[in-house]
């Protein structure tokens, strides 16, 4: 059950402002940008730290709003690219992106985050006199967690933090769909067709996170799809010292996923996954988590982000609690989620691990 103040989240947040841009020249890109709402009577007396964020396959920034709005109110500047046929083909296009064919025009080759970073530097647009250039991080969802990996590769220089929510990461046959996005001649992509100037390789997921050097959290839940790939993302960090994971108990979730079911054709996919067993059983504890309810993903990254990009310790595995309870229960072993392979969790000590209930 949601929170008894979840339906709230499905409103405009009023703590927030926000915008869509114009498309950029040349491109179907254009851009939400979502700010704390400015004091009476002038701006905010401080620059924001800046928060370029990627959405999944199938998903736009207003099935993503609840998340980007909760953290911008958190005091960040927020940007998330759109493309204006994100949605096409609609389930057919999710079915296609399931078996490797995609048909939207989501790229995961980091040009979109590219873009997003360029636009933050042009003080000319709105409110990008208020960015902290010096406090950026890579934010991405589901496979926009690929478009977090492929834009660090790009510009390491550029990024203070990064947080892969629920992402799918450097596993085989993730890798293999993560590809086919860039190269496919509708996926938007930042080249010609069949072609992108990620310096990442198709199987290179896994030595391009072996780069990362700075803060990075993943965030996974109970029997989430995507908590294989979690899983393998995080022991990658732990190898430089620079991940955390944190796991959210379902308790916190709202597992009906109403933004996703209402605004994406993943809807009867979710509900072909509410039977205990089922391929898609964990994708309803996937989307949930960008659901964001009572908030409890957008404070989790803000309290994750906001030393990080000031230059203070990172988020350890007691820094943010939910009923200060742990969770202790392991992954299930018996049934592998669609379309990901499960993955044993990373060895206790390996790196701060934070369970939330």
């Amino acid at each position: 059950m949601a929170p008894s103040n979840y339906q709230m989240l499905r409103e405009s947040d009023p703590r927030v402002e926000s915008y869509t841009s114009e498309a950029v020249l040349g491109t179907k890109t254009t851009f939400a940008v979502f700010v704390p709402v400015t004091k009476k009577g002038g701006k905010l007396p401080y620059q924001l730290p800046v928060v370029l964020f990627q959405t999944g396959y199938g998903s736009t920034t207003t099935s993503t709003a609840p998340f980007l709005e909760g953290l911008a109110a958190e005091g960040f500047l927020v940007i998330a690219p759109d493309h204006s046929d994100d949605l096409r083909c609609g389930f057919c296009g999710l079915l296609g992106f399931l078996s490797a064919c995609s048909c939207s025009a989501l790229a995961v080759d980091g040009s979109n985050l590219q873009r997003a970073l360029a636009y933050a530097k042009e003080p000319a647009n709105k409110w990008m006199d208020r960015a902290d250039l010096s406090k950026v991080a890579i934010v991405g969802f589901s496979m926009g967690a690929h478009e977090v990996i492929n834009t660090h590769a790009r510009s390491p220089e550029a990024f203070k933090a990064a947080a892969l929510l629920s992402g799918s990461g450097p596993i085989p046959l993730a890798n293999v769909i993560a590809w086919n996005l860039p190269c496919a001649p509708c996926a938007g992509s930042s080249c010609s067709p069949c072609c992108s100037d990620t310096p990442v390789t198709p199987c290179g997921l896994g030595q391009a996170l072996r780069a990362f050097d700075v803060p990075t959290l993943v965030v996974t839940s109970e029997s989430d799809l995507a908590m294989g790939g979690a899983y393998r993302a995080a022991s990658i960090l732990a190898e430089k010292g620079v991940g955390t994971l944190v796991t959210f108990k379902e308790s916190v979730l709202d597992l009906s996923a109403p933004t996703t079911a209402g605004h994406t054709a993943w809807g009867p996919l979710l509900a072909m996954g509410g039977c205990y067993g089922t391929p898609f059983h964990g994708l309803a504890r996937h989307f949930a988590i960008i659901e964001d309810a009572d908030g409890v993903t957008s404070s989790t990254v803000a309290s994750f982000l906001k030393p990080a990009l000031s230059g203070g310790k990172a988020m350890a595995a007691t820094d943010k609690m939910v009923d200060d309870a742990l969770n202790t229960k392991a992954a299930m072993n018996f049934c592998t989620p669609f379309p990901l392979v499960r993955r044993s969790p990373p060895s206790p000590g390996a790196l701060p691990r934070t369970h939330l209930r």
